[in-house]
């Protein structure tokens, strides 16, 4: 069974109107298959977002991305199936917060941080909500669960389960992540628990791409 992964490119200003292609290689740094070179969009600024839909099921080793065809190497990803391949939803990465470990769930990660496209809408009824889950969280029945990025602050929905390994969930409209005119920000999700008690649950960096806000 194949899997669908979406992957940002960062390669730098100077790096625009270049034609790209993927070459899969495995643990021994063998080519697996034929370069891809469909599925690359271009967003700006020497962003690029690669699209690909045949990751074979299992796959392990890493992704060779050059000037199309077979010129420099821009860049490489290491991929193992266990970063990528979940029942519920099919792109995940893992990162080290002050509470413990936590899976970071979304439509596009780069290492721990979080990497989306400015104006994109990343909502449930898509797939593309942001997501994050832990065994080490207290107890969030009953918290009041906020997202905050720069002066933006959202409500969270209520984790499910309320309980131990609880998924909090976030939804972004196009028109918030239209309003992100940074390329690079800390944030943070904040629960205020039941008790009155507040903790701070997720830290990390987002990264926006895509259109300039005017």
């Amino acid at each position: 069974m194949a899997y669908t992964l979406d992957i940002a490119l960062a390669l730098g200003a100077a790096q625009t109107g270049l034609t790209l292609e993927a070459q899969l290689i495995d643990s021994t740094g063998a080519n697996v298959g034929a370069a891809v070179t469909t599925g690359f969009y271009e967003v700006g600024v020497g962003n690029y977002l690669w699209h690909y839909a045949a990751f074979p099921d299992g796959f392990r080793g890493g992704v060779v991305f050059q000037i199309s065809p077979g010129g420099a190497i821009m860049s490489f990803l290491a991929m193992n199936p266990e970063e990528a391949e979940y029942l519920d939803v099919p792109v995940s990465s893992r990162c080290e917060s002050g509470t413990g470990e936590v899976t970071v769930v979304s439509p596009v990660a780069v290492g721990g941080d979080l990497s989306l496209i400015r104006c994109d809408d990343y909502l449930l009824a898509d797939d593309r909500a942001l997501e994050w889950t832990s065994d080490s969280w207290p107890d969030l029945s009953g918290a009041t669960i906020t997202f905050c990025v720069g002066n933006f602050e959202k409500a969270m929905t209520a984790p499910v389960p309320s309980g131990d390994d609880a998924i909090i969930r976030l939804e972004l409209t196009d028109t918030e992540t239209c309003t992100f005119c940074f390329d690079e920000a800390d944030f943070c999700v904040r629960a205020e628990l039941a008790s009155g008690n507040v903790v701070t649950l997720v830290t990390g960096t987002l990264t926006m791409s895509g259109c300039e806000c005017e």
